[in-house]
C-alpha cells in the first residue's frame, strides 16, 4: 500500500509520495532508513502484507506535469510508461491535452487497480492555472494550514489527521506566500519521520518509510532535493524542563543523481555537546552509516548502486529538524525547518558529524512543548 496526498492553496501546488513497497510474503533482513535496522522484527507475524523496498511514486512529466500513483506495481509501471511516452512526444502539455489522453486510456485494465493524480499547469498573462485530474479512490477535506489537501492509500487518512492538527507554525512568511506551503508540508514531513521512528505506526499501517515531495517554484514543477531530517530525542523531567539539549538519534541526508534518489543515515553512536554564545555544536566521531537508493518505478538505466554515493561526505544547510520530546506517559514532536547559518549538518567520510545550530531553535520548540505540557497538567 502507499500514500500520496496532494495540498493545495493559493500560493503552490505540493505533491507528496512515500517509498514504501509492500507484499503479502513476508521478508526479513528489510531495514528501513528511519530505524536503520531490521524493522520486521518489530512488525506482526500475522500482518496481511509486508515491508519488500523503497520505490518512488510521484514524477515530474514535463515542466508543469506531475503526477502521483497509488496501487499495485505493475498496473503503476503500465500507465507510467504510456503517458511519459505522450509526455515526451510533445513539446507542451496543455490541461486539455491531458484530458484528451486520459480519455483514450479510461478503458485501460492498469486504471482498475490504480489511484492516480496529475497536475497541469498552464501559464496565462499575469497568472497561473492549475488543472487537477483525480482518479481512484481518495479522501479530501479543509485544512487551516495547506488549505485543501487530497490524500489516497493506507496512509491517507493518517495523513490527513496530521494536517488538519491544530499546530502552530512560525514563519517569516505569510500563509499566502510559497515558501510559507513548502515549509509546512516539509515540516509535516519531518514530523512522520520522527512519529514513525518512534512508534513504526505509518510502517504498521503499510505507508511511509520515506517521502519525496513536488512543489511548483512558479515556473516549473521540482522536487525537493538536497535535504537533510534530522530527528532528535529528548526527555522532560518531573520539574517540566530538559536538563540537556536533545541530541539527534539518527540523520537522513536526501539527494538526487539523476532520477535514482540516494538516501545517506548516520546514527551517531555517541557524542558530545558544546555550548557557545550562540549556538550549540552537536559533534559525534562515533556513526553507524548506511545508504538507500530509490529509483523510479521505470528506472532503466545501468548505475552501480554500490557505488553510487560512495563518499558518504555531506554538508547541507536546509534541513528540518523534528524533536521526540518524552513526558511521563505521552509525547510531542515539534519541528522545524531551517535554511543557512540557523542549522547546519556537516559529515566527513570516514566519521564524523558535526551539528550546529542557533540556540533559538531548540530553545523555542522545548519551551512551546513545555507550555503544552504545563497546560494539560492543569
Amino acid at each position: 500500500m502507499t500514500m500520496i496526498a496532494c495540498t493545495l492553496n493559493k500560493a503552490t501546488p505540493v505533491l507528496i509520495g512515500d517509498l514504501l513497497i509492500s507484499t503479502d510474503i513476508k521478508v526479513t533482513g528489510i531495514e528501513l532508513p528511519v530505524l536503520s535496522e531490521d524493522v520486521t522484527q518489530y512488525l506482526s507475524a500475522d500482518a496481511s502484507l509486508h515491508p519488500l523496498r523503497l520505490d518512488q511514486k510521484i514524477y515530474i512529466l514535463k515542466e508543469n506535469v506531475c503526477i502521483g500513483f497509488a496501487g499495485g506495481v505493475a498496473e503503476i509501471k503500465s500507465f507510467l510508461e504510456d503517458i511519459t511516452i505522450y509526455c515526451k512526444a510533445k513539446d507542451q502539455v496543455s490541461a486539455l491535452d491531458m484530458q484528451w489522453f486520459l480519455q483514450q486510456h479510461s478503458a485501460d485494465e492498469s486504471w482498475q487497480e490504480t489511484s492516480f493524480v496529475i497536475l497541469v499547469t498552464e501559464r496565462e498573462v499575469n497568472e497561473i492555472s492549475l488543472c487537477k485530474f483525480v482518479h481512484g479512490q481518495w479522501i479530501h477535506t479543509e485544512t487551516e494550514l495547506f488549505g485543501e489537501a487530497w490524500a489516497t492509500g493506507s496512509g491517507a487518512t493518517d495523513f490527513l489527521k496530521e494536517a488538519k492538527e491544530n499546530a502552530k507554525l512560525f514563519s517569516t512568511f505569510s500563509m499566502n506566500d510559497a515558501e510559507f506551503t513548502i515549509q509546512a508540508n516539509l515540516i509535516t514531513i519531518g514530523r512522520l519521520l520522527a512519529n514513525e521512528r518512534k512508534t513504526l505506526n505509518t510502517v504498521k499501517h503499510h505507508w511511509g518509510a520515506g517521502f519525496e515531495m513536488i512543489y511548483y517554484d512558479g515556473s516549473r514543477f521540482r522536487k525537493v532535493d538536497e535535504i537533510t531530517y534530522v530527528i532528535n530525542w529528548g526527555r522532560y523531567n518531573s520539574a517540566g524542563g530538559i536538563p540537556d539539549v536533545p541530541v539527534p538519534s539518527i540523520i537522513m541526508n536526501y539527494k538526487y543523481y539523476g532520477e535514482l534518489l540516494l538516501i545517506t543515515v548516520l546514527r551517531p553512536l555517541s557524542g558530545t555537546t558544546e555550548e557557545a554564545d550562540t549556538s550549540y555544536i552537536i559533534r559525534s566521531d562515533k556513526v553507524h552509516r548506511r545508504k538507500f537508493v530509490v529509483a523510479p518505478f521505470n528506472y532503466k538505466g545501468n548505475e552501480d548502486f554500490d557505488s553510487l554515493g560512495e563518499d558518504y561526505s555531506f554538508e547541507s544547510h536546509v534541513n528540518v529538524m523534528s524533536y521526540v520530546l518524552e513526558t511521563e506517559g505521552n509525547y510531542y514532536i515539534p519541528a522545524s525547518f531551517n535554511i543557512g547559518s540557523e542549522l547546519s549538518v556537516r559529515f566527513q567520510q570516514p566519521g564524523t558529524i558535526e551539528l550546529t545550530m542557533l540556540k533559538p531553535i531548540n530553545d523555542r520548540l522545548t519551551e512551546e512543548v513545555k507550555k503544552v505540557v504545563a497546560q494539560e497538567k492543569k
